[in-house]
């Protein structure tokens, strides 16, 4: 599943030039952000909640309990 994952993220990270292909790619962006307790910027990788389901035990690869 790693090897998708990275594959996919290769993929995605450099998004051909149409419209979807840039909708897709904004979902799997890294992002900068900061918090209330520092003003320092940090990173964080979008894509990490979509590939949850990857690294935490029992939770399904599905949208179903959200819908």
């Amino acid at each position: 599943m790693l090897t998708h994952r990275d594959r996919f993220m290769k993929i995605v990270r450099k998004p051909p030039e149409t419209k979807e292909a840039r909708n897709l790619a904004a979902r799997f962006a890294v992002v900068d952000y900061t918090t209330d307790e520092s003003e320092q910027v940090k990173a964080y990788d979008l894509s990490q909640d979509y590939f949850r389901f990857m690294f935490v035990d029992q939770m399904e690869p599905t949208t179903n309990h959200s819908e």
